[in-house]
C-alpha cells in the first residue's frame, strides 16, 4: 500500500458534479501527487468499475448520484473487492440515510462541508488501516424535523402542499409543472420518509 506522504497514491472517484470533481482532485494534490486512476459519475459506470476498484489505493465516493443514493452499488463493489478501502464523501449526516457507521463498509466518512484538513486526514487514516469517521458528524437526531430528512426544496414545496390538502393537479398548476412531474416527486417523497400515503406523512410530522 502507497503512503500518503511519501509516494503517489492511485484513487477512484465517484461523484456526478464535474466542478466538484475539479475541487477534489485539487484538494488531494495539496498533500501530494495523485493518480485519478477513473472517475464513476453514475450507478452504471460504478458497477462496471468493479475491476478497477482491484487496482487502487482507496475509493472516494459520494453516496449520491443523480439524486438516488448508491450505497447498495458500492456495497456490490465490496463483495466483489473485499479489500477495497472506501471514504464516503456525503452531503448527508449518516443517520439521514439510516447507516451505521460502526456496521458499515466505509473506512472513512466525511461530510461535504468539513474543510480540506478533515478530507486529508480521512485519507492518511485510510491509508495506514486505520477507520475516521468525521469530528462534525452528528451523534443525535432529536432536534431535527424529519421534513429536512433527504428531502430537495422542492419536495419540501410539495410536501408543504400535501398537508394543505393539495392534489396533484393543483400543487402542478401551483408551481407551474406537470402532473407526472408531481406524481414522480410525491412518490420520491413516500420513499424517502418511508411512508404509504399522505396521511401517514401528516402523521410523520405532528
Amino acid at each position: 500500500m502507497s503512503n500518503y506522504q511519501t509516494n503517489q497514491i492511485k484513487i477512484g472517484l465517484v461523484e456526478d458534479h464535474p466542478l466538484f470533481i475539479e475541487g477534489l482532485k485539487n484538494i488531494l494534490l495539496l498533500a501530494r501527487p495523485v493518480e485519478v486512476s477513473f472517475i464513476c459519475h453514475n450507478k452504471e459506470e460504478l458497477l462496471s468499475s468493479k475491476n478497477a476498484c482491484k487496482e487502487i489505493d482507496f475509493l472516494i465516493s459520494d453516496l449520491n448520484l443523480n439524486g438516488e443514493i448508491c450505497i447498495d452499488e458500492i456495497s456490490q463493489i465490496k463483495s466483489v473487492v473485499p479489500n477495497l478501502k472506501i471514504i464516503a464523501l456525503s452531503m448527508y449526516q449518516p443517520w439521514e440515510i439510516k447507516l451505521d457507521l460502526e456496521h458499515s463498509i466505509f473506512n472513512a466518512y466525511v461530510l461535504k462541508n468539513s474543510g480540506t484538513k478533515v478530507l486529508l486526514d480521512a485519507c492518511k487514516a485510510v491509508l495506514k488501516g486505520n477507520t475516521y469517521f468525521d469530528p462534525n458528524i452528528e451523534k443525535s437526531t432529536a432536534h431535527i424535523n424529519p421534513i429536512n430528512v433527504l428531502l430537495t426544496s422542492r419536495e419540501k414545496e410539495i410536501v408543504t402542499f400535501l398537508k394543505a390538502g393539495k392534489q396533484n393537479k393543483e400543487i402542478a398548476d401551483l408551481l407551474f409543472l406537470s402532473e407526472f412531474t408531481i406524481k414522480t416527486h410525491r412518490q420520491n417523497i413516500m420513499r424517502k420518509l418511508e411512508v404509504r400515503n399522505v396521511a401517514e406523512l401528516i402523521k410523520k410530522f405532528s
